[in-house]
């Protein structure tokens, strides 16, 4: 479903706790399945994260009050199209405000 190194830089490499950043490509688009975004930070249990669909193929999600470095992973519908390893993935480093 696309290039699997585009699908996976998605994210910014670095976001302030609060914001609002804007993630597009097929991993999240309308058809994609995507239902949830994780944040995990270390071994701590994960954050489970809503997001405001703007168009067909971009979302906005806010960052959590996580400062670190945090996982980020797409839950997806167990039928998504989308590959595994295209689904949304990624580091992001968390900063306060």
């Amino acid at each position: 479903m696309g290039n699997s190194k585009a699908e996976k830089s998605l994210l910014p490499e670095r976001a302030v706790v609060g914001q609002r950043i804007i993630v597009e490509g097929l991993a999240v688009s309308v058809m994609s399945g995507l239902e949830s975004i994780i944040f995990k930070r270390g071994t701590e249990p994960g954050m489970q994260n809503e997001f405001i669909r703007g168009r067909a193929k971009d979302i906005s999600i806010q960052i959590p009050n996580m400062p670190g470095t945090v996982e980020v992973t797409g839950r997806y519908a167990a039928c998504s199209a989308v590959r595994p390893e295209d689904q949304l993935q990624g580091t992001i480093e968390i900063v306060e405000a």
